[in-house]
């Protein structure tokens, strides 16, 4: 479990469905992501699955968000293993953009991967209009690597180096 002052970052529980139905199936939360299809009650409950294994093949994965002061489940967060490395990848409920919790809660992920993997890098990718999550990864230091179409839609390459992250944070990364 990782705490903010606003965010519970924290393992995903079978109760957690209904509300990860809810956030899954907005369209509008999909807008920028994949072939931006959301998703079904049952493609959720599938998702809810993947999370959970994630963790159990891989011993890292996204975390569930929940929001201290409401106890609402917001989103997920974390680090998916891909070809191309660690990558972070983040969803937050429509109803909670434009708070900061995606970088909130993204921050405190960084912070936990670079002090428990010796990973020199970690990447994330967004569509190049998703302005919100540009700035997201801007203000946590990511720099823009590529732009260019992945398949049938453009995608915006970025990476954060560990020393990176270092400098900003004063070495610890808590910062």
């Amino acid at each position: 479990t990782l705490h903010t002052p606003r965010l519970r970052l924290r393992e995903w529980r079978t109760a957690d469905l209904n509300a990860l139905i809810e956030i899954k199936s907005d369209a509008h939360n999909w807008r920028f992501i994949g072939d931006g299809s959301p998703r079904t009650a049952e493609g959720a409950a599938r998702v809810l699955s993947e999370f959970q294994r994630e963790w159990l093949d891989h011993g890292i994965g996204r975390w569930a968000i929940e929001e201290r002061a409401t106890g609402e489940l917001i989103g997920d967060c974390g680090i998916v293993l891909s070809d191309r490395g660690p990558e972070l990848a983040y969803m937050i409920d429509r109803s909670r953009w434009g708070a900061g919790f995606a970088t909130e809660a993204a921050h405190a992920v960084l912070v936990y991967v670079f002090g428990a993997f010796d990973w020199p890098a970690v990447f994330a990718s967004t569509h190049p209009e998703n302005i919100a999550s540009r700035r997201v990864l801007d203000k946590l230091g990511m720099r823009l690597l590529a732009t260019a179409a992945a398949g049938a839609r453009p995608e915006s390459w970025y990476e954060l180096q560990r020393r990176a992250f270092a400098a900003r944070t004063g070495g610890n990364g808590s910062g």
